[in-house]
């Protein structure tokens, strides 16, 4: 549902324009009562003609609708520069970490800005694996599979699975370790390419899909979660995002490009200083994103309070000045009749 306001054309016999019957309805009332209206879409039909234009609503006089149209805007323009002030701290929170990043990798979190090299990832590994090709399903089978959902930032995410069954050579081949890194190598979104997740103790029970990339590293030369803090870099974002990048609309990187990204690179005893500095900085970040998170559900609920207060009479003081709402209906369908 949208409100529109502005010279348009409908290019889908799908949409529904509705308009008002006569000059005793406000329409913008109608669209926020519309904004109630809870109805399940599962199913491919023609809601509109079977279910929605039946449906009864409150309609109260003319004046009052005005009232409570009134109301609701005021109010919504105090939650939305709330919003937009919670989401300007979330801006400032992402350049911040960018920031931290950018200080740690260049060594200047630990006063280590000059011993630091720059080496391609492929000569840190020992293996680099895309994963299954094979179709899983819901149905719960032999093993469970990770795929590009299951990869959110920078943790692997099991709570949507996919199963299918495999052989003790595929289980072998594809298994997983503790310290392995998950990377996304191919989607239609090109900031998605390049995420990744570090394997934990907990993940080691699943096998992993084709769109994701299995990089396991020398850990006499590379931390895990050094890595996995480096790809979140701007500088590492650039150089993935210069490679990914196509026109036709599904972004990719192969195993031997992600083998050729440089990344900056300190001696281990450093790195492990590097990613203790890191979290310890961005875990504070973490917990404000958490707190302007809650406040921004909070502000959807209060809107929704606000349009249930509104219909529900609740909003605005009525005027006993008003016509009764039954002399509104006989003049609304007398209007119609005229329209025939």
């Amino acid at each position: 549902i949208k409100f529109v306001n502005f010279p348009f054309k409908v290019k889908s016999s799908a949409m529904k324009i509705l308009v008002p019957t006569c000059n005793l309805i406000n329409i913008k009332y109608v669209f926020y009562l519309m904004l109630t209206i809870k109805i399940r879409v599962s199913t491919h039909k023609r809601f509109w003609i079977s279910e929605y234009s039946k449906l009864s609503v409150p309609l109260p006089p003319l004046n009052e609708q005005h009232r409570i149209v009134e109301k609701i805007e005021e109010l919504f323009t105090k939650l939305d520069a709330a919003v937009t002030e919670l989401k300007n701290v979330k801006k400032q929170l992402k350049r911040y970490r960018q920031s931290v990043l950018k200080a740690a990798f260049e060594g200047k979190l630990t006063e280590n800005e000059f011993d630091v090299s720059h080496v391609e990832l492929g000569e840190l590994i020992e293996e680099i694996r895309y994963g299954t090709s094979k179709k899983c399903s819901e149905e719960k089978k032999s093993y469970p599979v990770l795929r590009i959902p299951n990869v959110i930032k920078g943790e692997i995410d099991d709570t949507d699975l996919k199963y299918s069954e495999f052989s003790n050579k595929e289980i072998n081949d594809l298994s997983l370790r503790v310290g392995d890194i998950l990377l996304i190598r191919s989607n239609g979104s090109l900031s998605i390419v390049g995420r990744t997740a570090l394997v934990r103790l907990r993940n080691i029970n699943f096998l992993y899909a084709g769109y994701l990339i299995r990089i396991r590293v020398n850990p006499n030369l590379l931390l895990p979660d050094y890595l996995n803090w480096v790809f979140k870099s701007g500088d590492l974002r650039k150089q993935i995002e210069n490679k990914a990048k196509s026109t036709s609309g599904v972004n990719n990187i192969n195993s031997k490009e992600v083998s050729a990204l440089i990344l900056p690179l300190f001696k281990i005893n450093i790195q492990q200083k590097i990613v203790e500095e890191i979290e310890s900085r961005l875990s504070v970040a973490d917990k404000i994103e958490e707190e302007i998170n809650r406040n921004l559900k909070k502000t959807e609920q209060l809107r929704q309070s606000i349009l249930k207060r509104a219909f529900e009479g609740k909003l605005v003081s009525q005027d006993p000045n008003d016509p009764p709402a039954s002399e509104l209906l006989k003049q609304i369908k007398k209007g119609k009749k005229k329209k025939k």
